[in-house]
C-alpha cells in the first residue's frame, strides 16, 4: 500500500469515527431528552390530571345511567383536585407547560359538560367563549406573552388589573372563579331536581361571579383583536410602502 493510500484511508478513518461520534451524541442526546419528557409526564401534578380525566369520564358515565348526583359528587371531587394540582406544582416546583395546557383542558370540558347538561345553548354558548378565549391566550403564549394574566392586563383599567392580581388571589378573582365553577354546578343540579345546599341568593352571587368572568373573556378578546389588527395595519403599511418604491 503505497503512503498516499494509507493517508487518505487514515481520513477516512478519522471522519468515519467522527460522524459515529456524533451520531453516539444525538443518541445520548435524544436519550435523556426522552428521560426528561417522560419525568415531566410524571410529575404529581400531571399524575393529579391524569386522575381528573378518569372523573371527567366518570361525569359522562353517571350522567348517561341519570345518576346525576353521581355526577355533581364526581364534578366537586374534579374541582377540588383541580386546587390541589395546582398548590402541588407550587410546592414541588413541578410547574409545566403541559400541566397547566392540562389543567385548563380539563377545567374546560368539566365546565362545559355540565353547562351542555343543564341546558344546550348555554353549553354552546358559554362553551365555546372559554375555548376561544384559551386559544387566544395560547396565542398569546406563542407570541412571547407566557404570562398573560399579567401582561394583557399591564393597560387595562384598574378594575381588571386589580381582578386579576396575584393570579386571580384576591376577593374579586376569588368570587370570578367560584362563579366559573359552581354556577354550572348548581344550574345542573337545580335541573334535574337534586338538592344543594344553594339557595336563591347563592345562585345570583355565583351568577355575578361569572359575569366577572365573563368580562375578562371580553377583555381578552378585546386585546387579541386588537393586537391581530394592529399586526395587519403594519404588514399592510409595509406592503403599501415596498410597492410604493
Amino acid at each position: 500500500m503505497s503512503a498516499k493510500t494509507h493517508a487518505s484511508s487514515g481520513k477516512t478513518t478519522k471522519i468515519n469515527d467522527t460522524i459515529n461520534g456524533e451520531n453516539a451524541g444525538r443518541r445520548r442526546s435524544s436519550a435523556i431528552l426522552r428521560d426528561d419528557m417522560v419525568n415531566i409526564l410524571m410529575f404529581i401534578p400531571n399524575l393529579i390530571g391524569y386522575a381528573r380525566i378518569l372523573l371527567l369520564v366518570l361525569m359522562f358515565y353517571f350522567h348517561e345511567l341519570d345518576r346525576k348526583w353521581l355526577v355533581v359528587v364526581t364534578y366537586l371531587v374534579f374541582s377540588v383536585l383541580d386546587i390541589v394540582d395546582g398548590a402541588a406544582a407550587r410546592h414541588l416546583d413541578q410547574r409545566s407547560q403541559f400541566g397547566a395546557f392540562m389543567d385548563v383542558v380539563l377545567d374546560n370540558f368539566g365546565r362545559s359538560f355540565l353547562w351542555a347538561g343543564y341546558n344546550p345553548i348555554a353549553g354552546a354558548v358559554f362553551g365555546s367563549v372559554e375555548w376561544m378565549t384559551f386559544s387566544l391566550i395560547q396565542v398569546a403564549a406563542k407570541q412571547g406573552m407566557s404570562d398573560w394574566k399579567t401582561k394583557h392586563f399591564e393597560e387595562a383599567p384598574a378594575f381588571f388589573r386589580y381582578l386579576m392580581s396575584n393570579n386571580l388571589k384576591n376577593p374579586l378573582g376569588t368570587w370570578c372563579m367560584a362563579g366559573q365553577f359552581l354556577l354550572p354546578l348548581q344550574l345542573y343540579a337545580g335541573r334535574y331536581g337534586l338538592e344543594v345546599p344553594f339557595n336563591q341568593a347563592v345562585l345570583i352571587i355565583m351568577i355575578m361571579g361569572r359575569a366577572l368572568g365573563l368580562a375578562i373573556e371580553a377583555f381578552v378578546v378585546y386585546g387579541a383583536v386588537k393586537n391581530m389588527l394592529s399586526e395587519d395595519a403594519t404588514v399592510n403599511r409595509l406592503k403599501s410602502k415596498g410597492s410604493s418604491t
